[in-house]
């Protein structure tokens, strides 16, 4: 029996997937030209949510490079549009980075930070625990064209490999706070009982062993509240880079893990007072050589 194989270009592509009318395309194309003429830039409720109704994805600039992100609600929009102010120190630490680089970035979400890096670097990968975030983040990389760049790690980094339960606050895209076996401890938002999930965690020592995946030179942690549970599980791999970005949330948990990096000959060689709502601060970590 002949198998027929599926057109994967010219007119029959559409048999097989979306392809936009004739209307649609020139709505498109007429409410951009409204966006342009109105200069509806997304910064009040009203004006934003026509704008990701109408063209869910916008874009910024990082190097004189056009970055792309999926957006389609409020908090993408924002994650987008303050990606040089809302951590400024990172941004700097990421234009530093160079084409011999490895990162690993912990916490990726929808891959803010995790697309201007691979940019920089030779490689990334992006570890997030959250399917919806994974899913954007997925998105961004192929918007950008970055596939060949960034490794996705879509699971929750854990002390061993287990299966736990991961405490979120909502269902949206871009969330974020997420927490690993407990409510949050954190004061600033409260965990919604009903959102828990059941999801496979795994350690990153394990993970960077077993698949013989590069050594990272410098690593970005970002796990709100999470920082034990996720160092039991990636010590190996967090000494051994050159530089890591580790966001304090205040726990006391952190101040141990603070210890443990002067312990392992490394130096603070930055700090940053985040968002007045946020406890702690984020600090840039160098090994001693």
């Amino acid at each position: 029996m002949k198998i027929k194989k599926r057109p994967t270009s010219g007119k029959n592509y559409a048999k097989y997937g979306y392809s936009p009318n004739i209307i649609e395309f020139f709505f498109r194309i007429f409410f951009k030209f409204i966006i342009k003429i109105f200069f509806i830039d997304g910064n009040t409720k009203l004006s934003n949510i026509f704008l990701q109704l109408i063209n869910p994805e916008t874009s910024s600039i990082f190097q004189n490079k056009v970055i792309r992100f999926r957006t389609g609600h409020g908090r993408l929009f924002w994650r987008a549009k303050t990606l040089h102010t809302e951590e400024p120190m990172m941004i700097d630490w990421i234009k530093k980075m160079n084409k011999k680089d490895i990162f690993l970035d912990i916490g990726a979400n929808v891959g803010t930070y995790t697309i201007p890096s691979a940019i920089k670097c030779k490689h990334v990968y992006a570890c997030e625990l959250d399917p919806l975030n994974v899913g954007t983040l997925k998105e961004n990389m192929f918007l950008n064209k970055l596939t060949k760049k960034i490794t996705l790690l879509p699971f929750p980094a854990t002390s061993k490999n287990k299966m736990v339960n991961i405490f979120y606050r909502d269902h949206s895209m871009g969330d974020a706070l997420q927490s690993i076996n407990r409510a949050t401890p954190l004061n600033i938002v409260n965990t919604n009982k009903n959102h828990i999930l059941k999801q496979l965690g795994f350690s990153l020592n394990f993970i960077f062993k077993e698949f013989n995946l590069n050594q990272p030179t410098k690593v970005k942690i970002d796990v709100d509240g999470n920082e034990k549970e996720v160092f039991a599980g990636a010590y190996n791999i967090i000494f051994k880079a050159k530089e890591v970005y580790f966001e304090d949330s205040g726990l006391k948990d952190c101040e141990k893990i603070i210890t443990l990096f002067k312990k392992n000959k490394f130096k603070i060689i930055s700090r940053e007072k985040p968002l007045k709502s946020r406890l702690g601060e984020n600090i840039l970590f160098r090994r001693k050589f």
